[in-house]
């Protein structure tokens, strides 16, 4: 991926993101930033590949597991507020997630860590 963005081939560094599609167990920080190079060039597709990286938000799990996906949830923020300027979306996401989750202290917690607005939605 490093390779086709240093040659300035981004529709072939994409290709990695849209062909893999369980790539929740990734937390390389390699693959992470390549997609953060090409989310101005194709927000939509690097939204996609956000949303398979964020594991289950329903069930209790153990605060690593709310920090991972805390961590997830902020990149899809940022491709929603900073890069697309779509708010109401941003909302719209992320309001079923903090609610269906109000009583799980933890996971309220890392969620307010990795992402700024999360105690004001």
């Amino acid at each position: 991926m490093k390779i086709y963005l240093y040659r300035k081939e981004y529709e072939n560094a994409l290709k990695y993101f849209e062909r893999n599609r369980r790539l929740s167990y990734f937390s390389s920080h390699e693959v992470f930033s390549t997609a953060e190079e090409l989310e101005s060039r194709y927000p939509e597709q690097i939204l996609k590949f956000y949303k398979l990286c964020v594991g289950d938000l329903n069930v209790s799990a153990t605060r690593k597991t709310y920090a991972e996906n805390a961590v997830a949830v902020a990149r899809i923020r940022r491709v929603l507020l900073e890069v697309l300027k779509e708010t109401d979306k941003w909302k719209e996401y992320a309001l079923p997630i903090k609610s269906n989750n109000e009583k799980r202290p933890a996971f309220q917690d890392e969620f307010a860590r990795a992402i700024p607005d999360w105690k004001n939605l």
